[in-house]
């Protein structure tokens, strides 16, 4: 039996082991992670990826949830008469032929908005857009109730967005508001400060990607790493490994039939989502779009805020009284912080053809929407000449260009 003494002895050796890998691992390449390291290529990974590969800048942005996604890409899908794969598709065609044709100019807007994207979510997606060297003039951004009170998070940091892009976007002056448990505040401290901890990812992706060479070279197993190289069998599988894996033809938009029926009931979904709001979320929510609106006005963008449709259906869901609250909330935070709120959630302007569930527009309501969009910035003095003038450098520089 060891002594007390031998235990101690090797518990301190072995403390000191580690601190002294880990204080030297930090005068080494390893102590820098590689952002792009990732076991599934998601959505904020296609959009990151799409922003390196455009072929021309873009000088208006959108932001926004699934409502902002689904409104645009079908509104294309029908304006372009074809399905888009969202995969690669971050256009928004339709509203930069609308701009042009009410404002003069030339427009090219990217639509990095993305399923789920709360406040903190667009937060980074922006940050990492910057970093890309995306430099829209305008940023349009879509909001919702869902987007600030989401039952079913258990915090910020639970989101695809936010496992992919911390990874490359400094969030120092931010991190312990993506956590709302002790614990998770804990671990980002840790991960900041322990060098062997913050790689463990990479380390973890690295064994991964041998351990599949590996067992491919053996004729083990055979799991192809490019998407669209494998049968039905390997995509599902994949799927089921890299929940948040999105591969190239599977997520389409396509061109809406105008009929009423084939509305999705999808009330229960929001039930959960809105059952019992987390308040501590909600005012968290509001500071991250403060800083969207710091970010915006270092760098020079015009922000405007956008109330998204959705419909009564869902607002009974939510509460009446909870969702005047939500408006009247962002209203004033608007008002005090003189950003341009656009309230595009007018009841009375869309009906259920217009919708594929109770709060996602569908290609008709999708140009509905574009339509209003530009018909409410054309009326907005300010907005307009906004528009104009960067529409007008726009088509300076293209005209340059050529």
């Amino acid at each position: 039996m060891p002594t007390k003494t031998r235990v101690l002895s090797a518990f301190t050796l072995s403390l000191m082991a580690f601190a002294a890998i880990n204080a030297g691992i930090a005068y080494t390449p390893y102590a820098k992670i590689n952002p792009d390291v990732s076991s599934y290529r998601g959505w904020s990974w296609w959009t990151v990826n799409d922003i390196r590969s455009a072929s021309r800048p873009a000088n208006v942005a959108l932001l926004g949830s699934s409502l902002m996604v689904a409104a645009i890409a079908e509104c294309d899908a029908n304006y372009l008469k074809h399905s888009l794969d969202l995969a690669t598709y971050r256009g928004a065609s339709y509203l930069d032929h609308t701009l042009s044709n009410k404002l003069g100019g030339s427009f090219n807007t990217m639509n990095i908005s993305a399923p789920g994207q709360m406040p903190s979510d667009a937060y980074l997606t922006l940050k990492a857009a910057l970093k890309e060297g995306m430099k829209p003039s305008i940023i349009i951004y879509g909001l919702a109730p869902r987007d600030f009170i989401d039952g079913t998070m258990q915090s910020p940091s639970d989101t695809e967005a936010f496992k992919f892009l911390q990874r490359s976007v400094d969030i120092s002056d931010c991190g312990l508001d993506y956590y709302s448990s002790p614990f998770g505040k804990f671990d980002w401290l840790l991960q900041r400060s322990v060098n062997l901890y913050r790689i463990s990812q990479d380390c973890r992706l690295a064994l991964e990607k041998f351990s599949r060479q590996y067992l491919t070279h053996n004729g083990i197993f055979n799991l192809p790493e490019q998407e669209g190289a494998a049968g039905p069998f390997a995509t599902r599988l994949r799927a089921l490994l890299r929940p948040f894996n999105i591969e190239p033809g599977t997520f389409l938009a396509l061109q809406t039939v105008n009929n009423q029926t084939s509305m999705i009931d999808n009330r229960r979904d929001y039930m959960d989502r809105y059952r019992n709001p987390d308040q501590r979320l909600y005012k968290t929510q509001f500071k991250f779009l403060e800083r969207i609106i710091d970010v915006c006005d270092r760098e020079n963008i015009e922000l405007i805020l956008v109330q998204m449709p959705i419909t009564q259906d869902n607002v009974q869901i939510l509460k009446p009284a909870d969702y005047a609250k939500y408006r009247a909330d962002l209203n004033q935070f608007a008002t005090d912080k003189k950003i341009a709120l656009l309230d595009l959630c007018k009841f009375e302007q869309y009906d259920k053809s217009d919708y594929r569930d109770t709060v996602h527009l569908n290609g008709y309501g999708g140009k509905k929407f574009v339509d209003n969009l530009v018909s409410a910035i054309s009326s907005d003095a300010a907005l307009k000449g906004a528009f104009t003038a960067t529409g007008e450098r726009y088509g300076n520089s293209v005209r340059l260009a050529q």
